[in-house]
């Protein structure tokens, strides 16, 4: 598994994450226009807040390096069964 596959995921979570938020800030635009000011102002306070929150997430996740994720159990494993095979084929070359 590549390690840039659980930052790939994070980021779109967090994408369609800020999505959402802009859908609840031009909900609450809409509200306001509509009559509804308290729950619109809550609404836009609330969607500008999620998009510049996760806005700001998807923008720290896409510039974090795959070396500065921490290491899982699997990429242990992996490199373990890498050396192992390495050492074999070392050993028939001889």
């Amino acid at each position: 598994m590549p390690k840039s596959l659980p930052k790939f995921y994070n980021s779109l979570v967090q994408a369609w994450n800020t999505i959402f938020f802009a859908m609840l800030l031009c909900g609450g635009i809409y509200a306001v226009m509509s009559g509804y000011p308290v729950a619109g102002v809550f609404m836009v306070i609330a969607g500008g807040w999620g998009v510049w929150f996760c806005g700001k997430q998807v923008n720290y996740l896409m510039n974090t390096k795959a070396e500065d994720l921490p290491k899982t159990k699997l990429d242990e494993k992996l490199a373990e069964q890498t050396a192992k095979a390495l050492a074999v084929e070392v050993e028939k070359n001889k």
